[in-house]
């Protein structure tokens, strides 16, 4: 329901507004305001974001929250040590998890790929390596 108001939001408004609004959240504090990425994301249409948030948008899709025990391969769940909301839920999930999951924490926030592309590159790399041997 709250993404698809969202949606309607940025239907109506634009995607400029949009993205103000998105990018006003707290847990995108810590994102720089690069003039480029922001140019960046603002080519996106209405269409194409709306149609993200009602496909793709949190609540969309069945929680899975009782099926994590079933994991037996390797897990590493990695966060931004400034984003509190996700470290909680990253400890909700480890608690449902058996001993196969690892956590990394990493300075920044929320959006690591674009935060810290090079160190969250090496993480998994990293975590790719040493469960492939």
């Amino acid at each position: 329901a709250k993404n698809d108001a969202m949606a309607d939001d940025i239907e109506r408004d634009g995607v400029d507004a949009f993205i103000s609004d998105w990018l006003a959240q707290p847990m995108f504090a810590s994102l720089e305001g690069d003039p480029h990425d922001l140019e960046h994301r603002k080519q996106h249409s209405a269409q194409h974001l709306a149609a993200q948030l009602r496909q793709l948008g949190v609540g969309v899709h069945e929680p899975m929250w009782g099926r994590l025990a079933e994991l037996r391969m390797p897990v590493q769940i990695v966060v931004g040590k400034l984003d509190h909301k996700y470290c909680a839920i990253a400890d909700a999930m480890i608690r449902r998890m058996g001993p196969n999951v690892t956590r990394r924490d990493i300075v920044g926030g929320h959006a690591l790929p674009i935060e810290e592309p090079e160190l969250l590159a090496e993480t998994i790399d990293m975590f790719a390596a040493r469960v492939d041997h």
